[in-house]
């Protein structure tokens, strides 16, 4: 079992490797050294009962015990109200339903049976009987999609299986039942009902199909409140169980048409209505293992276009239903397992119009799941306990002690968190804001970050900690969520869940700004724990929106206030790439840039990297609309042009102080905005995609812009090419490339680069094979690392500091005459010597970045291991593979050559081949022009000395050109502190590409 009460959840080790274990997230096993865990507000005591369950809704709270009943305790006052009867097994799981006010309740075996009450009236309703009865075992999980009406249980049996709550004729049960107690309170409660049998009820054949009034068995207890001994009542087959649609709030429990046949008391309550799970509505081995633990995943309540940075606009041109604003209204199921796996099931329902002895065509009614996905959370045998979905991710709970955490839209692993020991279990998980509380069976409860770093933990219980919910203080002035939808379940659901999405705007008119986490365990105890939220403005489900007056069918331009906004959000958020502690950042950006590119009228998609933990593209499409002017041109063919930029940024100085501003909070000072990334490369992405987005909305963009925006360009963009191979169709063709990341040459003349040098990143090493050595004692007597690396060093270059590496300048494109006289032209607007700039650009280099011994500093060791890290700049015309080799058989040689005993090893450990332009085709003229009218001056034609390895790799994949247009001055300071952009080149920016695009879109460009 999940629960073993007793002596705890049985934990399995397993063995951790290091590629899949987050090592620098802080906290792991460890404890932090700062922050203070939340406040304990409240304690209260179930009589002698573990808290296996809980659950919320208005002014109550409901806890499942280990025993029998549902203890119900008012929230205000703290004290038992009352308490529910019926189950005769444990409550293993609770679940709301805010808008129908019900609570379900399942049991294990003894019971195996779901309970429906009235959280109004706390009377019982319904009484659910799985499909195959006690067979299914302990029902562990429960979910309830107020959406689709349908309730979803996990069972022990590894079924999954649903019943459709809008039609509960459909599964009504028909023969005779027993009604024992009045459900709540009374000390028999109610008992689960005699079903039909399939033997000893049938009918003789050729008989009515009328199921016969049969006796029940007398009552044990003639004072069972309801004044009946052997009373018996009849669900007549024509008469079947009114809707669950009608007004349950009102009259939950006198509201069935079931007929009462016989000798019913006047004073009686109406029995729960008895329900059977069809065959029909079983998924027989969803799992390999017992399904402890299901989440629906949190659907939006607003449309997709409604949410982020841009808010409400899009383009009023109808480009067909597929392009028009939709409401994300699909449902999708989780489920975990003692199997290893997490499911992610699809749901969808067909309604059609039944008659109820039409049974056989339920199947094709009810909301059946299907597999859609399955992730494998470990393979050391740690079973899956809790679930929970949240921030567009899914966090897993694992047997030993590790929580799982992946992407929902990419299907990929964002990372694993060490939350305890290999013999510690995570039994349930609630999220409040960006907070993830996870409950362990060591009686602790810790609380991560948005970087899902441990900012608290410590030992509430001490006992097993089996579940929690995070719920509303009383102080608030109504029991709801701050978008009117609270649901207090450890359970997702698709609407606005507290404890799964803790997405919540905080600025909102009667929004609950404290919150109480309620902690139940094996030691009888609940616990109230005080606890805030920390809501990150930057993410994409909370991000303010602009408000922006709107007419119908009126166009409104974006603005550049709007924009500005815009990359203050974007830049706010953190993406470094390469840095485990910002890996959430990182897809926290490509969550808000894809928002952007919808919001701004394109179709957007996440696309997973095809390498293991790197971050995700961004693909945004913005489909050509057309244009009147161009209607007489209906078969031209429509230019469609790939932007290539990143969302990532390279990280800043460990003393972030040296930054004159926050280097993560945009800062307007002087006409510059200040703040990383804002240049390199989020400016730059924003700038494009408004130009494509307001040209769409004027209804002239005749091309298609095919935004691809990678996460790991600043790491070399390691899984870029794999993932553009992989979705290549997806993509579609490209007829031209427009990048945006360089830089002018000065800060006054506008510029078009046209050419970069490519780059050959090697890392050499010497080692002893021995330990580090004692100069003082061992000098003389060894071969030392160190001299053997200076050797090979010295080899690289000759006397005239020419790279000395056999046939490297062989393939070298000699410099033209009119080359020249461009370098003298910017010679003399720049002030630097035309052979200065000539080398930078279009001559080959060599650097040595640095040479690392073990033992540091010491100088009185002999470094057994000694690292040096070099790279090559390559330039037209010569080829990256055989430089590549050349390099290392030249190194290789010299070392052989030295007859050293020591042990060497060249790796290379990125490479960009170099690229360069076609400055005579129509693409460069359109955009030289676009540039020209909008600067007014004639751009300057340069090239840049660094290199960006995916421009060269997007031409060879898609047969096509590529264009450089730089934004950005040259004291943008790139990577370094105080990174600018000028507000002129943002808003130029923007309209040099819409003019671009529009001369495109002309029926006068051919290509």
């Amino acid at each position: 079992m999940k629960k073993d009460l007793e002596h705890g959840p049985v934990s399995l080790s397993s063995e951790r490797g290091d590629a899949n274990y987050w090592q620098n997230i802080p906290g792991g096993p460890r404890e932090p050294e700062s922050s203070p865990h939340p406040f304990l507000a409240h304690t209260l005591r179930q009589e002698q009962s573990s808290v296996l369950s809980l659950a919320a809704c208005s002014g109550r709270i409901f806890s499942g015990s280990q025993g029998t009943d549902i203890y119900v305790w008012d929230q205000e006052t703290l004290h038992v109200e009352t308490t529910l009867k019926g189950h005769s097994g444990s409550v293993l799981a609770l679940e709301i339903s805010e808008e129908e006010e019900w609570l379900f309740s399942s049991s294990s075996t003894c019971d195996s049976t779901i309970r429906i009450w009235s959280t109004s009236h706390l009377a019982a309703l319904y009484v659910i009987h799985p499909h195959g009865d006690t067979d299914s075992g302990d029902l562990f999980s429960l979910a309830y999609s107020p959406t689709l009406r349908t309730l979803y249980l996990g069972c022990q049996n590894t079924s999954l299986q649903w019943i459709d709550l809008s039609h509960p004729e459909w599964y009504a049960v028909h023969p005779l039942t027993e009604m024992t107690g009045s459900g709540v309170g009374g000390p028999a409660g109610f008992n689960s009902p005699r079903k039909f049998h399939k033997f000893f009820d049938s009918q003789p054949r050729g008989s009515s199909n009328a199921i016969p009034t049969v006796a029940s068995t007398p009552s044990s207890d003639p004072s069972n409140g309801l004044g009946l001994e052997g009373s018996s009542f009849q669900l007549s087959r024509s008469q079947s169980v009114t809707s669950l649609g009608g007004d349950a709030k009102t009259d939950s429990i006198g509201s069935s048409s079931a007929t009462l046949v016989a000798h019913t008391a006047p004073a009686a309550k109406p029995s729960p209505q008895v329900l059977q799970v069809l065959p029909s509505n079983v998924i027989e081995s969803a799992h390999y293992g017992y399904i402890y633990c299901m989440a629906l995943v949190p659907t939006p309540a607003v449309p997709v276009s409604r949410r982020g940075p841009f808010g409400d606009f899009r383009p009023k041109v109808d480009y067909g239903a597929n392009e028009r604003e939709k409401t994300m209204t699909q449902v999708q199921l989780v489920t975990g397992s003692g199997d290893e796996d997490v499911k992610l099931w699809s749901i969808r329902r067909i309604r059609p119009s039944l008659a109820p002895s039409d049974l056989s065509s339920i199947s094709a009614a009810t909301s059946a799941p299907g597999l859609e996905h399955t992730f494998t959370a470990s393979t050391g045998g740690a079973a899956v306990l809790s679930i929970m979905v949240s921030n567009g991710c899914i966090y897993a709970g694992c047997q030993d002690g590790v929580v799982h955490v992946w992407d929902l839209e990419t299907r990929s692993r964002i990372g694993s968190i060490v939350v305890g020991g290999e013999n510690t279990d995570v039994l349930s998980l609630s999220y409040l804001g960006n907070d993830l509380y996870t409950c362990l069976s060591d009686g602790y409860i810790k609380r991560w970050s948005g970087s899902f770093a441990c900012t608290a933990s410590w030992k509430a219980h001490t006992g097993i900690v089996l579940s929690s919910i995070i719920v509303p203080t009383t102080s608030s002035s109504s029991f709801s969520s701050p978008d009117g939808t609270f649901n207090a379940s450890d359970n997702g659901k698709e609407t606005g869940v507290v404890s799964a999405s803790g997405r919540r705007r905080m600025s909102d008119a009667g929004s609950v700004k404290v919150w109480s986490l309620i902690t139940g365990a094996s030691d009888d105890h609940i616990k109230l724990w005080t606890v805030e939220g920390s809501y990150d403005e930057t993410d994409p489900f909370i991000a303010t929106t602009p408000s922006w007056p709107r007419r119908k069918h009126q166009h409104r331009e974006i603005s550049n206030d709007l924009m500005v906004h815009a990359l203050t959000e974007f830049v706010a958020i953190p993406s470094v790439t390469n840095n485990q502690a910002h890996r959430e950042s990182c897809r926290r950006a490509a969550i808000w840039l894809k928002q952007s590119f919808l919001q701004l009228g394109a179709e957007a998609i996440l696309l997973p990297s095809q390498v293991e933990c790197k971050n995700p593209l961004v693909l945004g499409i913005f489909h050509g609309c057309g244009s009147e002017l161009n209607s007489s041109q209906s078969n031209r063919k429509r230019p469609r042009v790939l932007f290539y930029g990143h969302y990532d940024v390279v990280g800043i100085s460990t003393q972030p102080n040296q930054w004159s501003t926050p280097p993560f909070s945009l800062t307007g000072v002087n006409g510059y905005l200040y703040g990383r990334g804002v240049s390199d490369n989020k400016g730059p992405v924003l700038a494009v995609a408004t130009a494509a987005a307001e040209l769409l909305a004027q209804g002239v963009l005749d091309i298609d812009v095919v935004c691809l925006v990678e996460g790991e360009e600043e790491a070399g963009s390691g899984g870029f090419a794999e993932s553009v191979k992989a979705n290549k169709d997806r993509i579609g063709h490209i007829d031209a490339i427009l990048v945006s990341n360089s830089y002018w040459i000065d800060d006054e003349t506008p510029c078009i680069t046209y050419g970069l040098r490519g780059v050959i990143q090697a890392a050499l090493e010497i080692s002893s094979g021995s330990q580090d050595l004692h100069s003082g004692v061992e000098g003389g007597a060894w071969t030392e690392p160190m001299m053997d690396m200076i050797k090979l060093l010295s080899t690289l270059n000759d006397s005239s500091s020419k790279i000395a590496i056999p046939s490297f300048y062989d393939r070298v494109r000699p410099q033209t005459v009119s080359e020249a006289e461009d370098y003298q032209v910017l010679a003399k607007i720049t002030g630097k010597p035309t052979h200065s700039i000539a080398s930078r650009w279009r001559e080959p280099s060599l650097t040595v970045h640095s040479v690392y011994a073990a033992g540091g500093d010491n100088s009185t060791v002999i470094p057994s291991r000694v690292r040096s890290q070099l790279s090559l700049r390559i330039v037209p015309d010569q080829d990256m593979d055989s430089i590549v080799q050349a390099l290392k058989d030249h190194l290789t040689a010299v070392f052989e050559r030295l007859h050293s005993p020591n042990h060497f090893e060249v790796s290379i450990n990125r490479t960009a081949d170099w690229w360069l332009g076609q400055l005579d085709d129509r693409w460069f003229y359109a955009l030289e022009r676009a540039v020209r009218e909008e600067w007014g001056i004639q751009p300057l034609r340069i090239r840049e000395g660094g290199s960006i390895p995916s421009v060269p790799y997007l031409e060879k994949e898609f047969d096509c050109h590529a264009l450089h247009f730089p934004m950005g001055q040259s004291t943008d300071q790139a990577h370094l502190k105080d990174e600018r952009i000028s507000l002129n080149n943002f808003y130029k920016g923007r309209s040099v590409v819409e003019r671009f695009f529009r001369s495109l879109s002309s029926p006068d460009f051919t290509f």
